[in-house]
């Protein structure tokens, strides 16, 4: 019989253990649900998202559009431009360089380059 009343008395200390533990985390759960919202990838607290401006988000896309025409130009050729947006403003830098420079070939676009290769091949067909 002993064993039996050391069982009940020890499940009865877990159920007030756990009594306790819910007791606890009942006065806890207030203090936790009022933190600080965190960001969406967890790092900090959250910030409200900027409102842009119809001329922000226009300047923000002609200066994506002269990074994204500066990436695939040489050095030489990207100094001139940056030196051209320093006197003549972004528009200007855009425009010079698209413009197609003595000694490189003009890009076609590539369903015409594949109807040129297509066709190129066709007179092997016909001999």
């Amino acid at each position: 019989m002993s064993d039996v009343a050391t069982l009940s008395r020890e499940l009865r200390t877990i159920r007030t253990s756990f009594r306790q533990l819910a007791a606890a985390f009942s006065r806890i759960t207030p203090i936790l649900t009022k933190r600080a919202p965190v960001s969406s990838n967890g790092t900090g607290p959250a910030r409200r998202k900027r409102r842009i401006t119809a001329s922000h988000r226009a300047a923000l896309k002609l200066q994506g559009r002269y990074m994204g025409t500066l990436r695939g130009l040489k050095p030489r050729l990207r100094s001139k431009v940056k030196k051209v947006r320093a006197a003549k403003g972004i528009q200007a830098a855009i425009a010079a360089a698209r413009r197609p420079v003595r000694g490189r070939r003009e890009t076609t676009s590539l369903p015409s380059m594949f109807a040129a290769n297509v066709l190129s091949g066709l007179h092997y067909l016909s001999t």
